[in-house]
């Protein structure tokens, strides 16, 4: 009986541990996801704001002006961008779907990042990832 008490202690001792590690895991996870929105979102930007024109896949028009307004105007002051045309780059697709719905969700503190999920709930923008 002795084994068992001190089998039993060192169990929830680890049971302890492992709770305390995955949860301190899923604090630096949570930050991190949001760090990286606001970079995706700057990398997206650079993808979409090339031209006088702003590139946007099809469901995502409201993102583009937003875009356009916020984030090249950030990355670009110099240059005026006229319209959002529309894209069929695979590359883009994937990126803009993938940003857009982590800016929606985004709770970090860049304020780029901010405004632009201010502006896409503001809009309705954002209610179709419910």
């Amino acid at each position: 009986s002795g084994i068992n008490a001190e089998y039993g202690g060192k169990t929830k001792k680890m049971k302890l541990m492992i709770v305390s590690a995955l949860t301190v895991m899923c604090l630096l996870f949570c930050v991190k996801s949001d760090s990286n929105t606001a970079v995706d979102l700057r990398s997206l930007a650079w993808l979409m704001c090339k031209a006088k024109s702003v590139h946007y896949v099809s469901g995502h028009l409201r993102f583009c002006k937003e875009a356009k307004d916020i984030v090249c105007s950030e990355l670009y002051p110099d240059r005026q961008f006229n319209k959002c045309r529309l894209s069929r780059a695979p590359r883009l697709r994937y990126s803009m779907t993938k940003v857009a719905k982590n800016v929606c969700f985004y709770e970090g503190r860049d304020s780029t990042t901010n405004r632009m999920r201010r502006r896409l709930h503001e809009n309705g923008f954002c209610s179709k990832f419910r």
